[in-house]
């Protein structure tokens, strides 16, 4: 879980409320522990005291941080095991008091010194300085002002410092909403997108169903008309083959008998001429069959007298046996002209529904990651929900800064006029600003910008370290695997 401060939270950290909110049972700078991180962005936390709270996103984002560290001011009354406070050169006594009386079994300060005589030095001066016992005179002309800063906070630094704290959950909040704006927008067009793509990509679906439906019907009925002309087709060629092989020796002896002629007188004429009409009909029943078959008397006895050409008249009985078989069956036809057909029908629909897919895809593609979210719907709700809580809590927080910037102002005024009258109304200096508001304001958003630049400097160092780290490590890499830095054989270095 990131807070809208970019803080990450886990289960275990210690975390602070930063506003009251009655319908959470929270308040302001309650401590807890976090026992739970939810994927929709709620934290479960408990308290010794409290007992357990679950603390909604929108909440978490803009009024939870971590609680490990706090300014003296806020660890006034906390008690802890241990206690650590971190010395500067602006920390008064009395800031150095509450930070060091805070732990229970230990108390340690931490401070930058190249010595242990200056660290000395600055000890001592974190506790001379702003005291109250620097003598009467001092005391007598700077009561007011130092007050503040060893005692009780006066009114203007208790408002300046809630104020503070109003303008950074305005800013918290104001960070959150700028990006969950364009998340919320995107997660809004996805799911109309989404939409619009199942409304387009129904009907295809629909039609490519009905189509492989189609289908399968024309080649069911295909198939089986296939399988009767095949298992005909089979019966006709082995009957024709036994039959042609059955005549062959008579039709060879009766072209031998013409070839051989009716001799020198004519003794044989009677049976050359009886093998020539032997053959006549022998050719007349195997040309439909046979197309190599000759017509010729001559070249029907020298086709009969020379060896089968095998492959080619087992060719050619095959076909003949399939026409005869596609012929006693018409529609086969027709079923093998509607599974062709079916299956283009097919293709067509696939192909009309992958590329709509791939359109959609490529529309999605554009958000990146989020266009693959599988629920946008949902997110978007609850983004919505996220962003109408966040907005609410800004407008309690500018109330609440607009009451607290009347009352600074109206508190300054009333420093002024007391000022004014225990002298007796003669102008005096008074150590404050004309306007504490805009000079509250001023200061605190000069301190933000400061940690801004400062998180950005930060970030982009690291990324410079990670591309120098990066770059180095690929020249060590290609120094490893160059094969012109690899080392000359013996006898064949390089003539110098």
């Amino acid at each position: 879980m990131t807070t809208g401060a970019g803080q990450r939270i886990g289960a275990g950290d210690q975390v602070a409320t930063r506003r009251n909110d009655r319908d959470l049972d929270v308040a302001n700078r309650d401590t807890w522990t976090v026992t739970h991180t939810h994927r929709d962005g709620r934290l479960t936390v408990t308290s010794p005291t409290a007992g357990q709270r679950v603390l909604p996103a929108g909440y978490v984002g803009a009024h939870v941080e971590l609680a490990y560290a706090t300014t003296a001011h806020g660890a006034q009354g906390a008690t802890a095991t241990t206690a650590h406070l971190v010395l500067g050169e602006h920390t008064g006594a009395a800031s150095a008091y509450v930070g060091m009386t805070r732990g229970r079994q230990a108390n340690s300060a931490h401070l930058i010194a190249t010595n242990p005589d200056e660290a000395r030095e600055q000890w001592v001066t974190t506790f001379t300085r702003d005291r109250a016992d620097l003598g009467p005179d001092h005391a007598r002309r700077e009561a007011e002002r130092a007050a503040a800063h060893y005692a009780q906070p006066s009114p203007v630094n208790e408002l300046t410092d809630k104020l503070r704290q109003e303008w950074d959950s305005e800013a918290r909040d104001l960070d959150w909403l700028t990006n969950a704006a364009p998340l919320r927008d995107n997660l809004r067009q996805i799911t109309r997108l989404r939409r619009e793509h199942a409304a387009e990509i129904a009907p295809l679906e629909a039609t490519y169903r009905q189509a492989r439906e189609t289908q399968s019907m024309a080649k069911g009925m295909s198939d089986h008309s296939e399988t009767v002309i095949a298992v005909e087709t089979e019966q006709n060629r082995e009957a024709l083959l036994a039959e042609w092989t059955a005549q062959r020796p008579a039709a060879h002896a009766n072209a031998r008998t013409v070839l051989d002629g009716p001799g020198r007188i004519g003794l044989k004429l009677p049976a050359v001429n009886r093998a020539k009409e032997a053959l006549g009909r022998w050719s007349v029943r195997w040309q439909p069959i046979i197309p190599a078959m000759p017509t010729g008397h001559a070249d029907i006895a020298r086709f009969a007298d020379r060896a089968d050409d095998t492959p080619r008249i087992y060719k050619a009985v095959d076909d003949y046996a399939r026409r005869r078989a596609e012929s006693r069956y018409p529609e086969h036809q027709h079923h093998a002209a509607d599974a062709a057909a079916t299956d283009r029908g097919v293709r067509e629909a696939w192909l009309q529904l992958r590329e709509t897919q791939r359109r959609h895809q490529h529309q999605l593609g554009d958000f990146g990651r989020l266009g693959h979210t599988a629920t946008p719907e949902q997110h978007f709700a609850q983004i919505e929900q996220q962003i109408a809580a966040a907005k609410q809590q800004l407008a309690e927080t500018r109330e609440q800064i607009a009451q607290l910037e009347h009352s600074l102002a109206t508190t300054q005024l009333d420093a002024v006029d007391g000022h004014l009258g225990r002298t007796n109304n003669h102008p005096v200096r008074v150590d404050q600003p004309s306007d504490p508001v805009d000079a509250a304001r001023t200061n605190w958003s000069a301190e933000r910008v400061a940690k801004q630049q400062a998180a950005q400097q930060a970030t982009a160092h690291r990324i410079a370290v990670a591309s120098i780290a990066s770059e180095q490590e690929h020249r060590e890499t290609w120094r490893e695997h160059d094969p012109g830095r690899s080392q000359a054989l013996p006898g064949h270095g390089v003539d110098r």
